[in-house]
């Protein structure tokens, strides 16, 4: 997801909002990777301990951040017209 954080910032350099989107990409990437070791460490504690794996919400939070923020990209995009 870094690289489309900075792809975002440089495919709407001018237009309004632009650098926010691109950082809340790069944010949401740096919470994915910071969840996602959380979530193998706890699956692999419960796997040395012969339990059930835990449960995860990071797949439906990383979706509706990605539509949200696809979203939000794409209005922008069409708000900026032809270049």
């Amino acid at each position: 997801m870094d690289p489309d954080g900075l792809g975002l910032l440089n495919l709407l350099p001018d237009q309004t909002g632009s650098e926010v989107l691109g950082l809340a990409v790069l944010a949401m990437a740096v919470v994915t990777s910071a969840a996602s070791y959380r979530r193998w460490f706890r699956a692999e504690l419960a796997m040395r301990q012969n339990q059930p794996l835990p449960p995860s919400r990071l797949p439906r939070i990383v979706a509706f951040a990605v539509a949200t923020l696809g979203l939000v990209g794409a209005l922008l995009f069409i708000a900026a017209g032809p270049s």
